[in-house]
């Protein structure tokens, strides 16, 4: 790990990383080309699960980076 990194800090990266799937919005539309409904519903459940992602990533991250890391020597 580098300096001043711990094991919290990646796992609270990775929590963050759950904003990227946005692209799926992209994947619902050619995977449902003709059923709106279907598109529509995709479309939000991909928006929920960002936002979810964001809200918790930033609850997680500002809690853990109060404490520093400790330091290995």
């Amino acid at each position: 790990l580098p300096r001043n990194v711990n094991w919290h800090m990646i796992a609270g990266v990775g929590i963050l990383g759950g904003i990227g799937f946005t692209m799926s919005i992209l994947i619902s539309g050619l995977a449902f080309p003709t059923a709106q409904f279907e598109v529509l519903a995709a479309k939000a459940a991909i928006l929920a699960g960002s936002v979810t992602a964001a809200v918790l990533g930033m609850i997680y991250m500002s809690v853990i980076c109060k404490h520093p890391a400790p330091k290995d020597e």
